[in-house]
């Protein structure tokens, strides 16, 4: 089951995705835009292990972290919520939505169109 994130923690998310796991500080110093302080992060980091979506390991006397929720396993929750509560559950109409309000170029727009008539995945 994937856990429900907010946006803080998301934020957390996006420092550990694709990272080697991290101590405490360097966790830190990825968020160091959002002004938030090293308890703070801590906080969000306790708050996301409790919810199974990052693991902690024992590094000498210091605690590293890492993502254990996927990213595309959140981004799969994230866009069927936003499709259930915008479109009625309609990924059609969410696409037709995108497609009438994004400026694509001519070359998005064919890979789009080839994507779903061969039903790949996209790069």
């Amino acid at each position: 089951m994937i856990p429900n994130i907010t946006e803080a923690e998301e934020r957390v998310m996006r420092a550990l995705w694709g990272a080697e796991p991290m101590a405490l500080g360097e966790v830190a110093d990825r968020l160091r835009d959002a002004g938030w302080s090293s308890k703070t992060v801590k906080t969000l980091i306790d708050r996301l292990c409790e919810k199974g979506a990052v693991g902690v390991e024992r590094w000498g006397r210091r605690n590293r972290y890492y993502a254990l929720l996927e990213k595309d396993a959140f981004a799969r929750k994230q866009i069927g919520s936003l499709v259930d509560r915008l479109f009625d559950g309609s990924p059609q109409d969410l696409l037709a939505f995108f497609c009438r309000t994004q400026e694509l170029t001519p070359k998005q727009a064919r890979e789009l169109i080839e994507m779903l008539e061969s039903g790949e995945e996209a790069p």
